[in-house]
């Protein structure tokens, strides 16, 4: 399992992937659903560490800024 402020993923042995974001329905995943989304996700890496490295850094010169 694992939880951040956004959203909770947990994965069980048959595969299946459960998402639960608050205030929504959980979405559940069987083995191929959840093949296809990690492969998209996976495909896009390099985008996704890009926008969460900006993210990163403005927290950091927000607080900066804030001491």
């Amino acid at each position: 399992m694992r939880s951040n402020r956004a959203f909770t993923v947990s994965i069980d042995q048959q595969g299946i992937v459960n998402l639960d974001v608050p205030g929504r329905d959980a979405l559940i995943l069987g083995p191929e659903e959840a093949f296809d989304l990690l492969d998209f996700l996976f495909t896009h890496r390099n985008l996704l560490a890009s926008r969460s490295g900006d993210i990163a850094e403005r927290q950091a010169e927000t607080q900066k800024e804030c001491k």
